[in-house]
């Protein structure tokens, strides 16, 4: 991976679990040069690999040449991070014990499971939400659960909007007097992703975990690797975490399935999605087995989305419009996909999106007339992003 600057460089090493002698080296030897610890720094915080980097400089042992002042911001910040995500840890088992105790099946989708699944300790994963399954039946008595414990819903919906936000969206966002948010799920990504990732068959491979103070459910490795993959394109990779996460998943798991992985991508349509998720673990030192590494030679489609992602890790704000962001989103999207079913899917879903129960839309309708909205959206869209094309591409 070309990281351009050394403060990238070291970053990029700094965010691994294990380093070969070469690699080891590099990272001594950076570590030598003159460096912008400031910037270095705001990087590492940006990409949540804070305590990743403290643990690579404290394995390596650099500590002591790390300058004092910025020695001291690291530790404290580290030290910070790890507190909240320990307190968000002890959150999640009061609420899923509550979950528990009312029948309500429940399943930590990220956060602390996630963490313990790829390094093995939740300190390494900064998080700052809980992100919690439960099937679409039981999403009201989720809900109801969460209020008694003291969340409120970040919105308010009419009896239509919830049905229809049900219909598209996957989660619903909870805050509670401290801001502390729960986001609870009852599907992996939204309708206009059109990525169907089979909840059912994930609840029936689900397995335990040992989360610090109590066991939890979560993902079968083999769902968790394709799930980090979705998740990771649906951002467009642009955290290190997600990508290092995604590495220690693979280095820990040698008796991963990949035939089945393989499989499943492929049904559900999401290879490239898997493949690219691959490429990029691969440049974060993960080794691939045959059939995976094979895979990858004949999707080079992957491999320059890969591309795009490693210059834009530590890209400077380019001064895009909003409108001309999520252009580049939807673009992204699309490539990611191999079938043109899908991507078909994404434009077709995306247009009819029902409005954000927030959202300015040009106009208000009443509930009996909503549905024109699946009109008047794909109209305002296409006005929205002619205007981005001529005054950014044509003219």
């Amino acid at each position: 991976m070309d990281s351009g600057r050394p403060e990238h460089a070291l970053l990029l090493l700094g965010a691994r679990r294990q380093l070969s002698a070469e690699e080891s080296a590099e990272f001594s030897n950076l570590i030598a040069e003159p460096l912008d610890w400031r910037l270095l720094l705001q990087m590492a915080d940006r990409h949540r690999i804070l305590a990743l980097l403290y643990a690579s400089l404290e394995r390596e042992g650099c500590l002591n040449r790390v300058p004092p002042p910025v020695l001291e911001s690291l530790c404290a910040a580290v030290r910070l991070r790890v507190a909240r995500s320990m307190a968000l840890n002890g959150e999640l088992a009061r609420i899923l014990e509550t979950f528990e105790k009312l029948g309500i099946p429940a399943m930590p989708c990220k956060g602390p499971a996630v963490a313990m699944a790829a390094y093995g300790s939740i300190s390494f994963r900064s998080f700052c939400d809980l992100d919690i399954l439960v099937p679409e039946s039981h999403l009201s008595l989720g809900s109801e659960a969460l209020s008694a414990l003291g969340y409120r819903p970040a919105l308010r919906f009419t009896a239509e909007q919830e049905r229809s936000y049900v219909e598209n969206e996957c989660a619903i966002q909870f805050r509670n007097e401290s801001g502390l948010v729960v986001e609870l799920h009852w599907r992996f990504c939204e309708r206009n992703a059109s990525v169907d990732l089979p909840v059912a068959a994930f609840w029936h491979r689900a397995t335990r975990i040992a989360l610090p103070g109590y066991e939890a459910s979560t993902l079968a490795t083999e769902d968790l690797l394709l799930y980090l993959c979705v998740h990771g394109a649906k951002h467009c990779w642009e955290r290190i975490e997600w990508i290092t996460c995604l590495a220690e998943l693979i280095r820990v798991s040698p008796s991963l399935n990949w035939p089945a992985v393989l499989q499943r991508a492929e049904s559900l349509g999401i290879l490239r999605l898997l493949d690219l998720g691959l490429y990029l673990a691969q440049s974060m030192g993960a080794q691939l087995p045959g059939p995976a590494a094979g895979c990858l030679e004949s999707d080079s489609a992957a491999r320059r989305l890969a591309t795009r992602v490693h210059a834009d890790l530590f890209a400077t704000p380019s001064g895009q419009s909003h409108y001309q962001l999520r252009a580049s989103r939807y673009l992204f999207m699309m490539r990611s996909r191999e079938r043109w079913a899908d991507r078909a899917r994404i434009l077709f879903f995306s247009a009819i999106r029902p409005p954000h129960p927030e959202a300015n839309e040009w106009m208000q309708l009443p509930p009996k007339l909503a549905f024109l909205h699946r009109i008047f959206r794909p109209v305002r869209l296409l006005t929205e992003y002619s205007v981005v094309a001529w005054r950014h591409y044509v003219r």
